[in-house]
């Protein structure tokens, strides 16, 4: 059983509470980033480090070995979140130097976008919108349709159109309120007739749920238990001679197709 969190208590707490206020002060969430450093600080507790300059590279190095990462994407990103504290306390005159010297993985799996033409757009919505209900998830094809559409036809991000609320579609004036995205900041996207109608399918009177992507339960979307996420890939089963390229072996008679998403972070 995990410890329970009780805030940060290593010799650098205070530094890393001092870095987070910082980081969000310019507008960034750094929730990931504030959960890596939990680690590294709970790790300096355990080896019962009690000074800032007993933290060499040797240490850095045994902390990131502590915490094994299969993906380089994911072993770079614990690795940058560390190296980007020090950076700041050196650069604030707490340390003469970094103790951070480890080299970052070579990272070889990334995925390749796929870009949709007109034709294969609309192919992936019909698509989408005959996948079946389930118990657990009314109207998933309805809903992995409406969501597809806004996200090719106005640009969004998987998060954005999972956050969607009914007060966030003006359907008269055809605007939609995109709030507290990137760098905490909240913009108007206008669209079109086509996109009106798609929208206004999602909308009911009867509704008492603030989302629009909204479940039975209000603490769950269909969004995330169909299979998407706002960690930017989501999966739909599409008829084979739709797919290009198979990042996994295919499971008859439908395989799945990964949209890839630029991922921006809030940094």
């Amino acid at each position: 059983m995990k410890p329970r969190w009780e805030g940060f208590r290593s010799p650098i707490a205070a530094a890393i509470e001092r870095y987070l206020a910082h980081k969000r002060a310019l507008g960034c969430r750094f929730r990931t980033e504030e959960k890596a450093l939990c680690l590294l600080d709970r790790f300096l507790v355990e080896r019962g480090v009690k000074a800032i300059d007993e933290i060499g590279p040797e240490l850095i190095e045994a902390f990131l070995a502590s915490r094994p990462r299969t993906r380089p994407r994911s072993y770079n990103h614990l690795l940058c979140t560390v190296r980007r504290l020090y950076d700041w306390l050196v650069a604030q005159g707490d340390l003469p130097s970094s103790p951070v010297r480890t080299r970052p993985r070579r990272e070889t799996s990334h995925r390749i976008p796929f870009l949709f033409n007109a034709d294969l757009a609309r192919r992936l919505l019909e698509a989408a919108a005959r996948l079946p209900d389930r118990s657990h998830a009314p109207l998933r094809g309805q809903t992995y349709r409406t969501m597809f559409a806004l996200l090719y036809g106005l640009g969004l991000r998987v998060g954005e159109v999972a956050r969607l609320h009914v007060g966030d579609v003006d359907l008269d004036r055809q605007l939609l309120v995109i709030r507290d995205t990137k760098f905490s900041k909240s913009r108007l996207v206008p669209f079109g007739p086509r996109i009106r109608l798609t929208a206004s399918l999602m909308l009911s009177p009867s509704v008492d749920f603030p989302s629009i992507f909204q479940m039975k339960s209000p603490a769950l979307m269909p969004a995330r238990c169909a299979g998407v996420s706002s960690m930017g890939a989501m999966t739909v089963s599409l008829p084979s001679d739709m797919v290009t390229s198979r990042p996994r072996p295919p499971k008859e008679p439908e395989i799945s197709i990964f949209i890839s998403l630029k991922k921006s972070g809030g940094r």
